[in-house]
């Protein structure tokens, strides 16, 4: 299993070209400038020659800042550019596939959208779940209905694992997240779409932070 240190969770950045005001590399660089430790680079619709050239900008930039780089879903390309993980969906490639391709000491994180998904992946072998939607989300329309807050603890709980809260996340609610046992929070339209990418990162930070303090 891949080695995940304390804290890189907290908040988990997602890249999202369509709800972007910037170049997909330019959000990169203003999230890790606000204090992001790890990035999911997230491309379904481009052409296979850009995101392998995307994907290369992204993770030569992660490795001079010292952040990860997870690949959602394409396993060929998290080998190419040597990303520190994978992350796959439910209906992407299966967790073994995943593992297979990239090696023990690699991340390989899955989506989850219930208790028993989640406790399936921690079974597997998973590093992390990503679990939601946690709350209503436009952002991915077929996500399904809100799991909400006793589901992040029940998961938590049963798996064993980290659990990073994801869907509908605002900063209004992200610490809520943090306080029902999610190890981190995954904003993305509320943090690719605004005009402060850095400030934004580093604020959900804090109220991570903040909550955590409050759990211990």
């Amino acid at each position: 299993m891949g080695t995940i240190e304390p804290g890189v969770l907290d908040f988990y950045f997602i890249t999202n070209r369509k709800l972007s005001k910037k170049p997909v590399i330019e959000t990169v660089a203003d999230a890790i400038r606000g204090g992001a430790r790890i990035v999911q680079y997230r491309e379904k619709d481009l052409p296979m020659p850009d995101i392998i050239k995307q994907a290369h900008e992204i993770a030569e930039l992660c490795r001079e800042k010292k952040v990860l780089l997870t690949i959602n879903d394409h396993i060929d390309i998290a080998v190419s550019v040597d990303a520190d993980g994978i992350h796959v969906g439910q209906r992407d490639a299966t967790y073994y596939e995943a593992r297979d391709a990239v090696g023990s000491e690699k991340i390989v994180g899955v989506s989850a959208s219930s208790i028993a998904e989640a406790v399936e992946g921690a079974r597997n072998g998973a590093d992390y779940v990503g679990l939601g939607p946690v709350f209503h989300t436009y952002t991915k329309r077929e996500a399904g209905r809100a799991i909400g807050l006793s589901t992040i603890t029940e998961a938590k709980s049963r798996a064993g694992i980290p659990i990073v809260g994801i869907g509908g996340i605002t900063l209004e609610n992200c610490a809520d997240v943090i306080r029902a046992g999610a190890d981190g929070v995954c904003a993305i339209s509320d943090v690719v779409g605004s005009d402060d990418i850095s400030g934004r990162v580093a604020e959900y930070l804090k109220r991570v932070a903040e909550a955590k303090a409050q759990k211990a």
